[in-house]
Parts: C-alpha cells; sequence; structure tokens
C-alpha cells in the first residue's frame, strides 16, 4: 500500500462500505456492527468516526483469538 492509498483509510469519518472493507466483513454485517458502536447519521448515510473504527478492530482481533469480545 503506497502512502496515497494508506491516507485515505486514515480519516475522521468513514462509511459503513469502507468499514467493511477494513474489516473483511459483509457490508450487512459492518451495518449490524455500526450499531454497537457510537455511529453518526448524517441525512440517510451513516459515519463511523475513526476510533470507533479502532474498536471495532480491536473487539474483532479479540474475538479471532478465541476471546469474548467486550460488550
Amino acid at each position: 500500500m503506497d502512502s496515497r492509498e494508506l491516507r485515505h483509510w486514515f480519516k475522521p469519518l468513514y462509511r459503513v462500505s469502507e468499514v467493511a472493507e477494513l474489516l473483511g466483513v459483509s457490508r450487512a454485517e459492518a451495518y449490524r456492527l455500526a450499531k454497537t458502536v457510537d455511529a453518526i447519521k448524517l441525512g440517510s448515510s451513516i459515519r463511523i468516526p475513526y476510533t470507533e473504527v479502532i474498536k471495532l478492530i480491536e473487539k474483532r482481533g479479540r474475538k479471532s483469538n478465541g476471546k469474548k469480545a467486550a460488550r
């Protein structure tokens, strides 16, 4: 990944489709996960703040290590 691609992923708000790609899950699963964090609704679109994306990544990492994710 070059620096231009890297800058694309480091931004304050993410679309649900971007979160799905980052986590390697379907868009439907990403929408479900968006309900578990402090997402922002702008009109009919949903944006997930960077800090919440990090929380989702950490939860996913704990689950893949055989531990239950904290709720």
